[in-house]
């Protein structure tokens, strides 16, 4: 079970990609073992410590070469990520939603 900091205070994201593979990532201190514990096979986790889930989802997404499809997050996007997300090319679809 993820530690309560872990599940109330920090951000966690799925990006899906358009070649079929998922990318999880957390902000701050990136996900934790219990996080990690819980990925599927096939799915990549994502490390960019100190940045927030968006920033990594969407970098790790570019350093294996895949193509950003749509994104979810466990809090609402800050509007720094808001932007971001946006120059990368996406459409806000819900307070913690966006897609490709």
């Amino acid at each position: 079970m993820a530690h309560p900091i872990e599940q109330n205070s920090r951000t966690a994201a799925v990006l899906s990609t358009d070649e079929g593979s998922d990318i999880l990532a957390s902000g701050g201190r990136d996900l934790s073992q219990a996080q990690k514990a819980m990925a599927q096979d096939g799915d990549i986790i994502a490390r960019l410590p100190k940045s927030h889930a968006e920033v990594t989802a969407v970098r790790g997404a570019e350093a294996e070469g895949l193509t950003p499809k749509a994104i979810g997050v466990s809090r609402p996007i800050c509007a720094a990520c808001r932007t971001f997300l946006e120059e990368s090319g996406a459409t806000i679809t819900s307070p913690t939603t966006a897609a490709w």
